[in-house]
């Protein structure tokens, strides 16, 4: 699920059978204010969306392919093949709308121009970083990007591997600016990873509740907030303001589902539950 800003404020993908990408536009006619569909296209089997920051265009990760929708015309503008050998595992659109960002399974990072569907930059993170080696016998462990984001310019990107291993480049010089190795390669955050206005990055911690600030121009990191309990997932705002998450809690024999949004000011508080 993801919003817009602009008339179409909304959009949805169907899974499994139905496979459809809806439109929806708010309608507060009336006095009513529903959501009201705009337009469904059939799309195939897709995993997840993503609008620019003016909401005029939503790219679309498919299995095979990216699609890029114009919103005012509500039809597919174009289709970015999977550049990987392998199955896509995670994408981006820069919030100018100019550059894309696709992850395979085969451990490959891929920055391409949107305008021209040509690559600026690859990166690799198939390289394990656990701080052990394999048992005797056993191949290395497989790694990919789980998570990727691209700044609000499409300048740096940032991923997040399956061993939770942070990764920060800038595109066009292709120099690494960052990277932070789990230390027990314990697994990648729940959800999403967001480059605020300041430059700075903000991901969750790990599998706990949490979230944490990354200042990649001095490589510090610092944990903003915390709680002995864990996110299901998390979304975070494009300008890096807030973040939700859903949260669980075992209250007597009862298991408890919440969802939390949270304003990041100087001191961090939590805006509605």
């Amino acid at each position: 699920h993801e919003r817009a800003v602009n008339i179409i404020r909304r959009s949805s993908l169907g899974r499994a059978r139905e496979s459809m990408l809806r439109l929806w536009r708010f309608d507060d006619r009336g006095g009513a204010g529903e959501w009201v569909e705009a337009a469904a296209l059939p799309v195939g089997r897709c995993l997840a969306l993503r609008f620019d920051g003016s909401g005029t265009r939503l790219a679309v990760l498919c299995e095979t392919e990216v699609l890029i929708v114009d919103v005012a015309s509500l039809q597919v503008a174009s289709r970015v093949a999977n550049p990987h050998r392998e199955v896509l595992t995670a994408f981006d659109l820069s919030a100018d709308g100019q550059r894309l960002v696709t992850a395979g399974h085969d451990g490959q990072v891929t920055v391409r121009d949107v305008a021209t569907d040509t690559a600026v930059r690859n990166f690799l993170v198939r390289l394990s970083r656990r701080p052990y080696p394999p048992p005797r016998g056993m191949e290395p462990p497989e790694v990919w990007a789980v998570v990727v984001a691209l700044s609000g310019d499409g300048s740096r990107v940032a991923v997040i591997t399956i061993e939770g291993t942070v990764y920060v480049w800038d595109v066009g010089t292709g120099k690494l600016l960052f990277d932070h190795a789990d230390g027990e390669a314990g697994g990648p955050p729940p959800g999403s990873l967001r480059f605020a206005r300041d430059g700075a990055l903000l991901t969750t911690t790990g599998d706990r509740f949490g979230m944490r600030r990354i200042d990649v121009s001095s490589r510090a990191s610092r944990v903003l907030l915390s709680a002995p309990k864990a996110y299901q997932t998390v979304a975070i705002t494009d300008d890096g303001t807030a973040f939700a998450g859903i949260t669980s809690s075992l209250r007597g024999a009862r298991l408890t589902y919440a969802v939390e949004v949270w304003r990041l000011t100087p001191a961090p508080r939590l805006a509605r539950d």
